[in-house]
């Protein structure tokens, strides 16, 4: 944090890029889950003699988590797009330096 509101709009940049990121989260464990739900209560069972086992069940889930673990840990490396504000003394020469 600093004393100005140059970093309002970082601030604001990261806020949309964890929505973001959420919203991908959301869709992944939809779609995962979708699939993975009918499959494990044994649908495929009638038609080709499948059935998920509850150990790999498990394992399922355990991959889900660490996707989407994986998937927000990517915030971590966010940069943002927006220059550092410069002070008003930064970019001017001192007298000295002009000599």
């Amino acid at each position: 944090m600093r004393g100005s509101l140059h970093g309002v709009p970082d601030a604001i940049e990261i806020s949309r890029a964890t929505v973001s990121n959420i919203h991908q989260n959301l869709f992944g464990a939809f779609i995962y889950n979708s699939l993975g739900i009918p499959i494990a209560a044994g649908l495929l069972y009638p038609v080709w003699g499948i059935l998920m086992s509850p150990i790999l069940a498990g394992a399922a889930m355990s991959l889900s988590s660490v996707t989407v673990v994986t998937n927000a840990n990517r915030l971590r490396l966010f940069k943002s797009s927006h220059k550092p504000a410069q002070s008003p003394n930064q970019g001017q020469k001192s007298k000295q330096e002009r000599n």
